[in-house]
């Protein structure tokens, strides 16, 4: 990892803020342009990741009229999702966008999230998409080393897991997709397939939707294992029992997607707690002395 300046950490800044003093910051300041980001996490050594959530929900805040204990359990799985994403990318010095993706005429909205994924391509090095229902299962664990583990190159274009229940599909509900020529056609492709190829304006609205469309006319076209990555189903896809070693996707248990993702920020935090915590946990001398110092 490369090494940086305090100036370089705290871009917006001219003064060092060491671990705790930006924790009671971070608390404590009301002032809105302290909380803008992305800052300056973009270097030229490494790639500009955005991770994007595609939906034509509307976004519940924790501040909603009807949540007057700013209760997180109150947010929809989705929205929650989105706190717990944008916490993720935060942590890793990514970008995180909420996109809401109009609705489209005669089509499932499962298709709207592609037009978010494709204009966000644009603008990154590379782009993420999650499901409401699917996320990083550590957050701990970066993009870069799970991309390094799944032998996504920079020939790589297009990353999934395995479809559940159908090995010879790959699963829509998360994607890693790099910003290149190839992969902004193949999106573009599978946009326009209802009405540009035969047999394609099956899927408007017949389950799996833009999935099967995508696994039957694109899919196969890309060199598989090099241009197109596909990941064991139970590194990422499924849930606790039932795979998502990495990645989770909750789609037949989004009940428990919330309980899942508390526990993961819980954990995270005593973690950083623990950090500050080694100066402050102290030896006291005994009540037999005539002084007593905890030091």
């Amino acid at each position: 990892m490369l090494s940086k300046s305090p100036s370089e950490d705290y871009p917006c800044s001219d003064q060092y803020l060491n671990g705790a003093d930006l924790i009671s910051k971070l608390f404590a300041d009301n002032n809105n342009e302290f909380f803008e980001w992305p800052t300056n996490q973009f270097y030229e050594t490494r790639p500009r990741i955005c991770i994007v959530h595609a939906d034509t929900r509307s976004l519940n805040t924790i501040y909603d009229a009807n949540n007057k204990n700013l209760d997180p359990q109150m947010l929809s799985f989705d929205s929650f999702n989105s706190y717990y994403t944008q916490f993720y990318a935060l942590i890793h010095g990514y970008d995180f966008k909420r996109i809401k993706v109009p609705t489209i005429s005669n089509r499932h909205q499962t298709w709207t999230r592609l037009k978010g994924i494709y204009d966000t391509l644009h603008k990154y090095d590379i782009v993420v998409h999650f499901d409401g229902d699917a996320f990083v299962r550590n957050l701990s664990i970066s993009l870069e080393s799970l991309m390094e583990y799944w032998n996504f190159t920079e020939n790589s274009h297009f990353l999934q897991a395995v479809a559940i229940g159908n090995k010879n599909h790959s699963n829509c509900g998360f994607w890693i997709i790099r910003n290149s020529r190839l992969s902004r056609q193949k999106l573009l492709d599978l946009i326009e397939c209802p009405e540009k190829i035969k047999g394609c304006e099956r899927w408007r609205n017949h389950f799996a939707h833009e999935q099967t469309a995508w696994n039957k006319y694109f899919r196969h076209t890309m060199k598989q294992g090099e241009e197109f990555i596909v990941v064991p189903q139970d590194e990422a896809n499924g849930w606790p029992g039932r795979g998502g070693r990495f990645v989770v996707h909750g789609w037949g248990k989004k009940y428990q997607i919330k309980k899942w993702m508390t526990a993961e920020i819980v954990r995270e935090m005593m973690i950083l707690m623990h950090k500050f915590m080694n100066n402050h946990y102290v030896p006291c001398s005994t009540w037999e002395k005539s002084k007593t110092s905890c030091d």
